[in-house]
């Protein structure tokens, strides 16, 4: 009976976890309207990621997060995130990092 109830906790954690992320909402919100100049590269190993959105689960509202350098994990290509039209409105789908596929001289990532 424990196991149970253990398994039944992991299951609802990882459920409300996989959620959170999959927000939808009537109307896509519009990128905001300011110039971002990309600053200089800090460092080889740093890849640029644009700016994006993120759920706010205190608004209930996504909110814009400005474009920075990170450190990028090695063999991993960051793939950007994209608003998808589903039934009843609008999911953004976060970015992410993705394994690198090499073919001859080009490099791209694994997934689109």
């Amino acid at each position: 009976m424990k196991k149970y109830i253990i398994m039944s906790g992991i299951i609802v954690l990882l459920t409300a976890t996989s959620l959170m992320g999959q927000m939808i909402v009537k109307v896509k919100p519009q990128r905001p309207n300011v110039v971002v100049v990309k600053p200089n590269k800090v460092s080889k190993n740093k890849v640029w990621i644009d700016g994006h959105w993120k759920w706010n689960n205190r608004t209930h509202k996504y909110q814009w997060i400005k474009g920075c350098w990170v450190k990028s994990p090695k063999n991993q290509a960051w793939v950007s995130g994209k608003w998808l039209k589903v039934h009843a409105g609008w999911k953004y789908v976060p970015g992410r990092w993705s394994k690198k596929v090499v073919s001859g001289h080009n490099t791209m990532s694994l997934y689109k």
